[in-house]
């Protein structure tokens, strides 16, 4: 029962949040004005491939790190998984999503080494959150220096402690992706060695743990990583900056992007529904704070037209999942098993 509580709150979660501000959007003239104007439609095309881009990278990034730890992994093989991934990721609403397709398609390859693939995922997952803090802390500090940016120098106190929270988040973040390499202490510890004995879950622990070794014996690969992020996001950022452009509205500059954008992907991993109102909240509130203008949901509009491209992506695994579905009602089947066990 509570599991189903669960799911419910969050797509009312997710409704509310979109219906709020859809509501705001259609009550002034705002809406039917940008719908009604004429689009730059070779921006809204590069912005399509650039979130494109940015998520085919996020994949290539996934599989370098599947590889370091010994698992056979080709190109198609990670583009083919991350989009039917992606896909699930963008429809879920439940706990089967993208990062449970692709454990399950690298440990069906490799029966022996789910534990490694699923460290693998949380891996690539920390990767790009730091990367995402990154990229953001490297544009503030750009902006200290080099230019002028209508977030720092807003009067807003909320807008300026969101940017100094994303800078405190990475030096946090780094500092505790470091604990990588103190992994092979920890396998050496007696507690470790006691916890490897347990009988379920033993196993798993010790599999788990020399994964995180591997990970901390190959600094590059982890620095690569984290630079592929960066890119990531910068392509996700480009993307959301050319919807602007192409819906021919009022927006913040490049540069105030660089700061928006990824602070507003990382609402995306709020648990709502396939990331949905987290991203949409955000850019409608840092747009319409810029503007100084209560009423403004242009924000909102570009994310809405963002959304829409996100869901083009998915197109691609849509086309994957057709020539693999027998593979995927098999996933589904045993994670909806393991859930009931």
């Amino acid at each position: 029962m509570k599991k189903y509580f669960s799911t419910i709150l969050k797509i009312v979660a997710s409704v509310a949040i979109v219906g709020f501000l859809g509501y705001k959007a259609t009550s002034n003239d705002q809406f039917a004005l940008i719908l009604n104007s004429e689009k730059k439609w070779g921006f809204l095309a590069l912005a399509q491939l650039l979130v494109t881009a940015g998520i085919a990278l996020s994949f290539i990034r996934w599989r370098r790190l599947v590889q370091a730890v010994g698992i056979p992994f080709s190109w198609i093989d990670s583009l083919r998984i991350g989009f039917i991934g992606h896909m699930f990721g963008c429809i879920s609403i439940g706990t089967f999503g993208s990062d449970a397709i692709r454990v399950f398609y690298v440990s069906r390859e490799n029966p022996e080494q789910k534990a490694v693939a699923l460290v693998s995922v949380f891996v690539d997952r920390i990767c790009g959150l730091i990367g995402l803090l990154m990229l953001t802390t490297l544009t503030i500090f750009c902006f200290r220096w080099f230019g002028k940016s209508e977030i720092l120098n807003s009067e807003s106190g909320f807008l300026q402690s969101i940017a100094w929270i994303a800078l405190g988040s990475t030096v946090a973040g780094l500092i505790g992706f470091s604990g990588i390499f103190i992994f092979p202490l920890i396998q050496k510890t007696r507690s470790f060695q006691a916890l490897t004995r347990w009988r379920m879950v033993g196993p798993f622990f010790e599999k788990s743990l020399e994964a995180g070794v591997v990970y901390g014996k190959r600094p590059l690969v982890l620095g690569v990583a984290l630079l592929q992020s960066i890119g990531v996001h910068v392509f996700l950022t480009l993307s959301v900056f050319c919807v602007a452009i192409g819906l021919g509205v009022d927006h913040p500059s490049l540069g105030d992007h660089f700061i928006i954008s990824p602070i507003s992907h990382l609402a995306s991993v709020l648990p709502l529904p396939g990331g949905i109102g987290g991203l949409e909240g955000f850019l409608w509130y840092f747009y319409r704070s810029i503007s100084g203008l209560a009423e403004n949901s242009v924000g909102f509009i570009v994310a809405l037209a963002y959304r829409i491209e996100i869901l083009i992506v998915a197109i691609l695994g849509v086309v994957f999942y057709l020539a693999g579905r027998r593979e995927l009602r098999s996933a589904i089947r045993q994670q909806t098993s393991d859930r009931e066990a």
